[in-house]
């Protein structure tokens, strides 16, 4: 994982240790010897609106701050677990996925953490149960609320979810990433397909990837697509 912080350092997450470029230097924090760094596709670093950092891997999560130089383990709210992280908000809140500890996968909800304090934020839909997984959770510049599931997007508007389906015209799998495009519209990436929704229905921007990981917007207007056989440029 690799982040650039509001002071223009890059952190670069590797197997050893938590990198640092800055000034033309690299400084390395090796990881806690509790902390196994068993990264996975999903997993970020995200800068906290207090300065620190998150970073996630697997099932761990660890914070670090940058001015102590001191790696914590994140503490969940009372009587629940963290299970993953599906994203940040412009104003720096980590969206995290939590679950009641008794019983088991119990009354998932999400929640918001700022780098002090959690606030609980939504429930969960019922077809987001334990069994099906979730990869993001992104705001859309007109406010609706956009969830990845394994079986598809789920969009939250005026407190109510909504599931797509073929009828819709969304023919993907799964949704792994999410961007907004503008003008409205808003695209999603799956196994490997690119669609997008324009309000009103889903039509089909371009298959043939394999495993679609991020979509990111340049400053040109074109898309970057980080895949799972390379990196490709949509304009």
């Amino acid at each position: 994982a690799i982040r650039e912080d509001r002071e223009e350092r890059l952190w670069f997450a590797s197997a050893d240790a938590l990198w640092l470029f800055q000034n033309g230097r690299w400084l390395n924090h090796p990881w806690p010897r509790d902390f196994e760094p068993m990264f996975q596709a999903s997993d970020a670093l995200y800068e906290l609106p207090n300065g620190e950092l998150l970073i996630t891997a697997a099932d761990r999560f660890l914070l670090f701050d940058p001015q102590g130089s001191r790696f914590s383990s994140l503490a969940p709210p009372a009587e629940r677990a963290i299970e993953l992280a599906l994203g940040q908000f412009p104003d720096g809140r980590v969206v995290l996925r939590t679950a009641l500890l008794s019983p088991p996968n119990g009354s998932a909800r999400l929640e918001l953490f700022n780098g002090r304090t959690f606030e609980s934020f939504l429930e969960l839909p019922s077809p987001a149960s334990p069994d099906n997984k979730l990869s993001f959770l992104a705001a859309a510049a007109s406010g609706d609320l956009w969830l990845g599931t394994s079986t598809g997007p789920l969009l939250y508007r005026d407190r109510k979810w909504q599931a797509f389906t073929r009828t819709d015209g969304y023919v993907g799998e799964a949704a792994l990433c999410f961007l907004d495009v503008g003008e409205g519209r808003v695209w999603c990436g799956g196994l490997d397909r690119i669609f997008e929704y324009d309000g009103k229905s889903w039509r089909l921007v371009r298959a043939g990837f394999d495993r679609i990981h991020a979509l990111i917007k340049g400053r040109d207007g074109s898309v970057w697509v980080a895949t799972g056989y390379g990196l490709a440029r949509y304009f």
